[in-house]
């Protein structure tokens, strides 16, 4: 059996508020499937995984503005896990980071077992990520990518002309224990109670990060809810007035 590798960008768990390390978090706590995390050092571990710590040495610093990479500790560090294991097949997993997908793959090459390894990248937005000008063989470094709906499947089908890996969804999972969906009624009495009765309901979900477009969302609604005064925005995650 193949042995999977997890490379993940942020430390694991992760102390912060973040959707796909939440999702790992949950995911790692139980019954798994991953053998490695390739991370930088968490503030706790968990206990049923192996880890590579990625460590900021003095030399990996020096490393990497000679060869102008900043991740280079982690392809160390899938490298160390390689020689540990000669003659094994593994799968890669990158949550994200599709830029080192290409270094990936290069080391793997190089090494003389890309043919033994099967590499996954999670891609969590919706619109295509990569200039194919600029990369014009990316999708030929995977041999995954896994999109989050089908909707974001069909914009990077018809976005491509040149789109050769597989393509698999894998939806956000959803805690059943929290989260239901309230039937027509149900509704109707929820935005009774909240005062939202006859209106039709927004809402933003997110940290109030810039890339997370709160600023350009308040800019929009000025003009949408001038224009339709049934309606009513809720704002989820922010702490601003």
């Amino acid at each position: 059996m193949a042995k999977v590798i997890l490379l993940s960008q942020f430390p694991l768990p992760y102390s912060k508020i973040g959707s796909w390390t939440n999702m790992y978090k949950n995911y790692l706590s139980g019954d798994h499937q991953i053998d490695y995390i390739i991370c930088q050092q968490p503030e706790t571990l968990f206990g049923n995984v192996n880890y590579k710590i990625v460590k900021d040495t003095i030399l990996l610093k020096i490393r990497r503005r000679i060869q102008k990479y900043y991740r280079l500790g982690f392809i160390d560090a899938l490298e160390a896990i390689i020689d540990e294991n000669k003659g094994e097949k593994f799968i890669i997993q990158v949550v994200d980071n599709y830029k080192i997908v290409v270094k990936i793959h290069e080391m793997l090459l190089k090494r003389g077992v890309r043919q033994n390894c099967y590499i996954q990248i999670f891609y969590h937005g919706f619109t295509p990520f990569i200039n194919l000008d600029r990369y014009p063989n990316f999708y030929e470094n995977m041999d995954e990518l896994v999109l989050l709906t089908k909707d974001s499947y069909t914009v990077h089908k018809n976005f491509y002309h040149i789109f050769p890996c597989k393509v698999s969804i894998l939806p956000n999972g959803i805690d059943t224990n929290k989260f239901s969906m309230p039937t027509a009624v149900q509704r109707e009495q929820l935005k009774l109670e909240h005062d939202h009765a006859g209106k039709k309901v927004f809402i933003w979900c997110s940290q109030d990060r810039p890339k997370k477009g709160l600023t350009l969302i308040l800019d929009v609604w000025k003009r949408i809810h001038a224009a339709n005064k049934d309606t009513v925005l809720l704002i989820v995650g922010a702490k601003r007035k």
